[in-house]
Order: structure tokens, then sequence, then C-alpha cells
């Protein structure tokens, strides 16, 4: 609440200060309203990362260019030709859209796991 107070310090008086009550809904029990999910279409946008079919998940990609390849018998993958990039997105491919207002909890499920695009059983070197 604020309080005018004049050039001779006399305060306003307290019975004319404005308020503003709100009253907070109840917090309502959680039900499953939508679900939506990506995996294994991944329809959305890529950056620097694409889907990886023989993983079957979102996987970064190389920053090697094509045109940088010198001698092509010396690249084993040109599928990860170069280093793997540092970092990339995946945006969505739509919005989610509830319809109306709830007391929401999201909840995100990642599968992660690491892997080596140069290191497969058919890659392996004999002696």
């Amino acid at each position: 609440m604020i309080r005018a107070k004049d050039s001779l310090g006399n305060y306003s008086a307290p019975t004319g200060i404005p308020s503003v009550v709100v009253d907070l809904p109840e917090p309502q029990d959680l039900e499953l309203v939508q679900t939506y999910t990506e995996n294994p279409t991944f329809g959305g946008t890529f950056s620097n990362m694409f889907y990886n079919t023989t993983e079957s998940g979102i996987a970064l990609t190389a920053d090697g260019q094509i045109d940088d390849i010198t001698d092509f018998d010396a690249v084993t993958s040109l599928d990860f030709f170069g280093d793997l990039a540092s970092s990339g997105e995946y945006q969505f491919a739509s919005t989610l859209d509830l319809g109306a207002k709830y007391d929401i909890e999201l909840l995100s499920v990642l599968q992660i796991r690491a892997f080596q695009p140069s290191d497969s059983w058919d890659e392996l070197l004999t002696d």
C-alpha cells in the first residue's frame, strides 16, 4: 500500500488507500489432460542434429564438409566426417494447446545414451 505525503509532512488518510484482494483458486487434483510425443517420427526442425536410423534417435551431426575431403580413400565414414558438433537443437513440430487453463505438472521423458559413431562391431579391426 502507498500513502501520499504532502509538503507539510501530512500523510493521506489510511481509509482512502486502495487495495487489491486476490483470491487464489484451490489447487486441482492432477489428471492427465494430454500427452505429446514426438518419438519415433521426430518431425520437428533439427539444427546440428539429425535422426539416426541406426541408433533410432536424434544424434549430433559431424562438422566436416564434403568439399574438405582431399582423399576419399582415407575417410572411414561419410556419415560422421570431421568432429561432432559441440551442441545441437531440436524444435518440436507443433505446439501443445491444452484448450483451457490448468494447474500443470510437465514431465519430460528423455532416453539418453552415448555412442561413438565410428565404433561399431563391423568397424573393429582384427589382427
